[in-house]
């Protein structure tokens, strides 16, 4: 009965683990994503930013400047920033 389960277990997560990324990433952590039309990076240095070719991002990297972060990263420190200054507003009345 153990060795079912064990066998179960593989067959409903494995097809999760081979679809989480399709595309392979270079020496940066990085790769063009066709879709979006983008280079973006999961890995290293530039890990979760988004540059329009990995000639931009080579050029930030030299820079040394932070790249443009991602839609998704910017939304969320919004949201976060949002959320502190009602905080403050509450506690100050």
């Amino acid at each position: 009965m153990k060795r079912f389960g064990i066998a179960v277990a593989v067959i409903v997560f494995a097809p999760a683990l081979a679809l989480a990324h399709g595309g392979g990433l270079d020496k940066y952590g990085c790769h063009h994503d066709k879709k979006a039309g983008d280079y973006h990076c999961h890995k290293g240095e530039h890990k979760d930013q988004s540059f329009k070719s990995q000639e931009e991002m080579l050029a930030s990297a030299k820079k040394g400047g932070k790249a443009a972060k991602t839609e998704k990263a910017e939304k969320t420190e919004k949201a976060e920033k949002a959320d502190m200054d009602k905080k403050a507003a509450a506690t100050k009345k």
